[in-house]
C-alpha cells in the first residue's frame, strides 16, 4: 500500500516470563491495542487474559468503529514434554533394511538414499558426541512430581536435611532481581515456615567465583542454608527439571516432591496440599 505510514509498538514483560504483553499499532485509519497476561504453571508460562480493542476511522457507511474483545482463559492444561526419543526413526515406524529419503543440506554431499543403517552410520560421525546426559532444552526435563528429592551432593549445601521434615528448595540466581525478591520473601517467613516443620534451602544455580558468591553470603544473611551449583549446571538443573529462576520445589517430611515450578504467592496452597499427600 503506497504512501501507507504504520507506527507499531511491542511492549515485553520479564516478570512475566518475558512475554510481549501489549501490541499497539496506528496508521491514518485508526488504531488498534492487543493486551495479554500470563500465569505460570509448572515452570511455563501461559496466556490468562487477552484483550483487542479496535478503532477506526472510515469516510464510507459504516463511520467511525470502536471495537473490543475481552478472553480469559479457563482450564489451561500443561502437558507433560515428549520424550526426544519418540522423534526417532524407529519411533517413527522405520526399520532396520527400509530405505528412506533424506533431504537435509547440513549433511555431508552423499547420495540421498539411505537405508536405516546407512543413515545412522552417518549420523554418528557427523553429530558431535553427547555429554554423559543428554543434552537436552531444559523444557525436556522429567518432572519430579512425587519423586524422591535428588541428590544434594551436585549442589554444595552445607547441612544435611533431616529426613522428618517437609522441605522447601529455591533455585535462584543471585544476579536477577525475581529471583532476589523471591530469596526475601521467604527470609521473612522462614520463622512460620520453621514452626510447620519444614526446613528451607537455597541453590544458587548459575556459576559464580567463590569470592563473588562469599560477598553475596556476608551482605545477604539469610535464615537459611545456601549452596550452590560450582559445575555442570545444566546438568544438575535438567535433573532437578528447575527449567526458569527463581524454581521453588516443596517436599513432605519423607522427601518426596509434591509440588514444583510454582511462585511463592501459591506457597501456601502448596504446603497445604502437601500435607494432605502425606
Amino acid at each position: 500500500m503506497t504512501g501507507r505510514r504504520i507506527l507499531s509498538q511491542h511492549a515485553f514483560d520479564l516478570s512475566q516470563g518475558g512475554n510481549v504483553v501489549k501490541y499497539f499499532a496506528q496508521d491514518q485509519s485508526g488504531t488498534e491495542l492487543r493486551k495479554w497476561t500470563y500465569e505460570q504453571k509448572s515452570g511455563i508460562w501461559i496466556p490468562k487474559t487477552f484483550v483487542f480493542n479496535y478503532k477506526t476511522v472510515s469516510p464510507d457507511i459504516l463511520g467511525n468503529t470502536n471495537r473490543t474483545w475481552k478472553v480469559t482463559f479457563v482450564g489451561n492444561i500443561v502437558n507433560e514434554p515428549i520424550p526426544v526419543s519418540e522423534f526417532s526413526l524407529k519411533a517413527l515406524g522405520y526399520k532396520v533394511g527400509e530405505r528412506l529419503t533424506d533431504r537435509r543440506t547440513n549433511l555431508p554431499a552423499i547420495d540421498d538414499i539411505r537405508t536405516w543403517e546407512e543413515r545412522l552410520s552417518r549420523e554418528l560421525t557427523v553429530s558431535p558426541a553427547p555429554a554423559s546426559y543428554e543434552e537436552l532444552p531444559l523444557d525436556f526435563s522429567a518432572p519430579l512430581l512425587g519423586k524422591p528429592l535428588p541428590d544434594l551432593n551436585d549442589v554444595n549445601l552445607p547441612v544435611e536435611l533431616a529426613m522428618d521434615k517437609a522441605v522447601l528448595v529455591c533455585f535462584f540466581d543471585l544476579n536477577q532481581r525475581p529471583s532476589r525478591y523471591c530469596l526475601n520473601q521467604i527470609a521473612e517467613t522462614a520463622g512460620t515456615l520453621k514452626k510447620h516443620g519444614i526446613a528451607v534451602v537455597a541453590i544458587q544455580a548459575p556459576n559464580v567465583d567463590e569470592k563473588t558468591f562469599g560477598e553475596w553470603l556476608k551482605k545477604n544473611e539469610m535464615p537459611f542454608p545456601i549452596g550452590r551449583i560450582q559445575d555442570n549446571e545444566e546438568k544438575v538443573r535438567f535433573d532437578w527439571a528447575a527449567r526458569s529462576l527463581p524454581w521453588l520445589i516443596l517436599t513432605d517430611n519423607e522427601h518426596i516432591i509434591r509440588a514444583e515450578g510454582f511462585g511463592f504467592d501459591e506457597l501456601e496452597d502448596k504446603i497445604r496440599t502437601a500435607g494432605d499427600a502425606r
